[in-house]
């Protein structure tokens, strides 16, 4: 879930590259199309990107919307969707999905302690929660103008030769790189 039609659309086209490689469905629901179009789209979408308002209909009224398998409720600029005035908006979203077992993830650039806490209290059940932020000894932390971010998608087989040869063109630059096992790093 996104505060804005514009972030939703951005999440769109950002989760189509991804999306292109898996068997995912992906669906907006933002407004702008008919509720009974939106009905039907959602009955085939394993992945929905949402703004409050639609998917506070959709959660409410839409029979074709089986969220109960829901696996993780994402909610990107959390300041942003406080800030609009949708914190009624959020409280019925979250009385609607709180039955399910899902994992929550908020993401914000701007919370204050008190709002997490409370955000934290409206989604989950249980107190196993983790709070990771992005901080550097208070001071303002800005992203690098040059720093770029790529990926590719390789076949199993070839992971080794490309991963060399990448570090050998450019070892002159800061890489981060992530692996899925302890194995994998190991390994590499």
């Amino acid at each position: 879930m996104a505060p804005t039609k514009e972030l939703v659309s951005q999440i769109f086209v950002e989760a189509n590259k991804i999306g292109k490689y898996h068997d995912l469905s992906i669906s907006v629901l933002t407004g702008g199309k008919s509720y009974s179009e939106e009905m039907h789209i959602l009955e085939y979408s394993n992945f929905v990107i949402a703004t409050p308002g639609r998917l506070i209909y959709h959660l409410e009224n839409s029979v074709t919307f089986d969220y109960n398998n829901l696996k993780m409720f994402i909610m990107d600029e959390v300041d942003m969707i406080l800030e609009l005035g949708f914190y009624n908006d959020l409280i019925r979203i979250l009385d609607n999905i709180n039955k399910i077992k899902k994992q929550t993830l908020f993401f914000s650039a701007t919370l204050n302690e008190n709002k997490i806490n409370n955000l934290i209290k409206l989604s989950t059940n249980d107190n196993k929660t983790e709070i990771i932020e992005l901080s550097y000894q208070n001071k303002k932390v800005i992203t690098p103008k040059l720093l770029t971010q790529n990926y590719i998608f390789i076949e199993y087989e070839d992971k080794f030769n490309y991963f060399y040869s990448f570090i050998c063109s450019h070892l002159k630059n800061k890489i981060i790189v992530f692996f899925a096992t302890i194995k994998a790093v190991r390994f590499f």
